[in-house]
């Protein structure tokens, strides 16, 4: 994980904004977010490895995505996830376990980010503070 410092740190902005702009860069709410705390997700690269711009939100009265609510952004950080690649060794067979156990665990969850990553991740965050604090 690499951390990058941004104007949009401890800044508020409406959810629905937020979400519009970031948008536009290519960004997706990632799916793990709740009313508490949520993910910005713009993926940099998918192979060998998925590395990945994530700007996190804290949300005091977020009552969900078509709801809105207030969101302060915190820390931009970079992250990659080594992938094994081929067949998972590991693997339970049968249909019903297959829907849900059907991914590798990464062989490095918090790999080292390329250097050309983290160049590239800060452009993009650039591009999102200009949206964003117009």
């Amino acid at each position: 994980m690499e951390k990058l410092s941004s104007q949009l740190e401890g800044r508020e902005f409406m959810f629905k904004e937020v979400k519009e702009a970031l948008e536009k860069l290519g960004f997706v709410l990632a799916s793990n977010w709740d009313t508490e705390h949520g993910y910005f997700d713009y993926v940099l690269e998918t192979e060998p490895a998925i590395e990945v711009l994530r700007i996190p939100f804290a949300a005091e009265d977020f009552e969900g995505e078509e709801s809105g609510g207030h969101v302060t952004i915190t820390c931009p950080f970079l992250l990659k996830h080594q992938y094994e690649a081929g067949n998972d060794i590991d693997a339970k067979g049968g249909a019903i376990r297959g829907m849900f156990d059907q991914f590798q665990n990464p062989t490095d969850k918090d790999a080292a980010v390329d250097s050309g990553k983290i160049e590239q991740g800060k452009q993009v965050l650039e591009h999102a503070e200009v949206l964003l604090m117009e």
